[in-house]
């Protein structure tokens, strides 16, 4: 809503205030008001979403203690008839409709109204948002715009791995846009996200502010992630390891079979491309699977002679020598 409407307009009535209102007075009835009027809870409702548009509006300005300095004066101006005769300057005792600047000073009263030029071009500003007027220096366009708006949201590992649309409260930030929000794909623990224009709206002819939302993500049970790569332990058995065998591994799309090559040792990582985290060129990293040996809790008579057998057979293996050889040559 650009400022010469608000000769037409009254705020505190959109709000059911009185001019003298406290500012949380007026922050309570916004509120209710627009949780009675909010287009999610009257879908369809054509009055509704004006209402709601009308309290944003008033809430908007009379939430801004300079703002709302300037529409009381605005206010004081209607009463008294200026701004509803003739275009500001044309009247009697102004500039003429071939003046090239106004006179503030003479516009409102040069002082003998309370207001001197600077406090005059002050509120020309508010209302047109510029002018270069004689007697109160020059200035350039001043372009109107929502503020910014700051969230927080939490997201489980996997939905911030894949992507998804979810909804953000804002509450306290009377006057934003929407409900719902599209994380990309891939979103990082900490990382700030911004959209554009989702922040608090300046009227009908402002430019929106934007929202950022900072983005906390929650560990997973299986994965972790490096970079664009996902990464996950898989237990083997010891005969899986030296006979090699074809097991079972989640990803994020489901389980996908893998072939673990015979003579594989613990630690050995295995490359599922393309199972990773999509990342922002539009490529997705791998799934990376480190082996892990895993034992049974117990043990049989049947199983420890195959295991006393198998120590005779392998009797000469040290599985210490290359530590013990790094060592030595480390002191």
């Amino acid at each position: 809503m650009s400022s010469p409407e608000w000769f037409e307009r009254d705020f505190y009535a959109d709000l059911g205030v009185s001019p003298d209102a406290s500012a949380e007075e007026v922050k309570k009835a916004y509120r209710r008001l627009a949780r009675q009027n909010h287009p999610d809870a009257n879908p369809g409702d054509a009055r509704a979403e004006a209402r709601f548009k009308a309290v944003s509006e008033a809430y908007t300005v009379l939430s801004d203690p300079e703002k709302r300095v300037q529409y009381d004066q605005t206010r004081r101006l209607a009463a008294t008839g200026a701004g509803r005769s003739e275009p500001f300057g044309f009247g009697a005792g102004t500039a003429g409709p071939g003046a090239s600047f106004f006179d503030l000073g003479e516009l409102f009263g040069n002082g003998r109204a309370g207001m001197d030029t600077a406090d005059a071009q002050a509120l020309f500003d508010s209302l047109f948002g510029a002018g270069p007027v004689r007697g109160a220096g020059r200035r350039g366009p001043q372009p109107r715009r929502g503020a910014d708006v700051e969230a927080e949201l939490t997201l489980d590992f996997r939905t911030a791995a894949r992507g998804a649309t979810v909804p953000v409260r804002l509450a306290d930030e009377p006057g934003a846009r929407g409900s719902q929000i599209r994380i990309p794909a891939g979103v990082g623990d900490g990382q700030r996200i911004r959209l554009r224009g989702q922040g608090r709206p300046a009227g009908a002819y402002g430019t929106p502010g934007d929202l950022y939302v900072r983005v906390h993500v929650t560990p997973d049970p299986v994965f972790d992630r490096s970079g664009d790569d996902l990464t996950l332990t898989l237990p083997v058995t010891v005969p899986e390891l030296v006979f090699g065998g074809q097991v079972a591994v989640p990803t994020l799309d489901g389980a996908r079979t893998v072939r673990i090559p015979a003579g594989s040792t613990p630690g050995r990582i295995l490359r599922l491309r393309g199972h990773g985290i999509q990342g922002a060129n539009g490529r997705s990293g791998d799934l990376l699977v480190t082996l892990q040996a895993a034992l049974p809790d117990r043990h049989d008579r049947q199983a420890r002679e195959a295991l006393r057998a198998y120590a005779e057979a392998t009797g000469d293996f040290d599985p210490r020598a290359e530590l013990n050889r790094r060592n030595e040559n480390a002191t």
